[in-house]
């Protein structure tokens, strides 16, 4: 795939040809596992999972304004994010911007109780899609993280 993408790359003169390549060939591969999104029962849940730094804030803002912009959802951002630094106020900035709901309960909350609380205010403001942005680490005690140290 890698060598007939380069081939095809190999001659280009502007980015918009090169994007242009790239995005039909990577279309090809991702039809057969293209799937229709039913958002039938409200609220439809995201909960977004993955390593530090691989952008979950942001695509959820950007799933945020699809589902508002494409399909007319009531959309409500959910900071679950608790721990690092800024995260609860990027995604309120942009809640604010996309013009959607935002539940957070601070820095430093339990993570679980977010989203738990979340679902519940999804539900009361009759949202019909909750997005749940997560940190990228699960937080350790002390106590676990000491005896971990420790090897025992």
């Amino acid at each position: 795939m890698v060598e007939g993408l380069m081939g095809k790359l190999k001659n280009l003169k502007t980015y918009e040809e090169a994007s242009s390549i790239i995005q039909n060939e990577l279309s090809k591969i991702l039809v057969p596992y293209r799937s229709e999104i039913s958002v039938d029962k409200k609220p439809y849940v995201i909960l977004m999972v993955g390593v530090n730094g691989v952008g979950k804030t942001t695509a959820a803002a950007k799933l945020a304004y699809w589902f508002k912009e494409t399909i007319h959802k009531k959309v409500m951002l959910a900071a679950g994010d608790t721990f690092r630094a800024a995260a609860v106020e990027q995604l309120e900035h942009w809640a604010k911007k996309i013009g959607c709901g935002f539940f957070s309960k601070g820095q430093n909350a339990d993570p679980g109780s977010v989203g738990y609380e979340s679902v519940m205010m999804a539900v009361k403001n009759d949202s019909d899609v909750l997005i749940i942005d997560t940190g990228g680490k699960a937080p350790y005690s002390k106590r676990v993280d000491g005896r971990n140290k420790q090897g025992t």
